[in-house]
């Protein structure tokens, strides 16, 4: 609850839930670590974790292109309508 228009008046406000991306840029230096990181994060335990300190994930992550991902990350996506 925020303050209202006059004192100890009280309003609502209703947000929407804040969306995560993630991506790995094409001059990574370690883009081998980079698709490891994302394996735990969009795996079970990654959503787990993500889960237990308020962060729900989407599941199953949606790619906006699964084709321009690493083969390894296909699997935890999909594709985006």
């Amino acid at each position: 609850m925020v303050s209202g228009k006059e004192p100890g008046e009280g309003i609502t406000v209703v947000g929407a839930p804040i969306i995560y991306g993630v991506t790995i840029p094409k001059n990574a230096p370690h883009p081998d670590l980079a698709i490891a990181f994302l394996k735990f994060l969009l795996g079970a335990e990654g959503q787990a974790i993500m889960a237990e300190n308020g962060q729900p994930p989407i599941v199953p992550a949606i790619a906006s292109d699964a084709m321009k991902l690493p083969q390894e990350l296909r699997d935890f996506v999909s594709q985006d309508k």
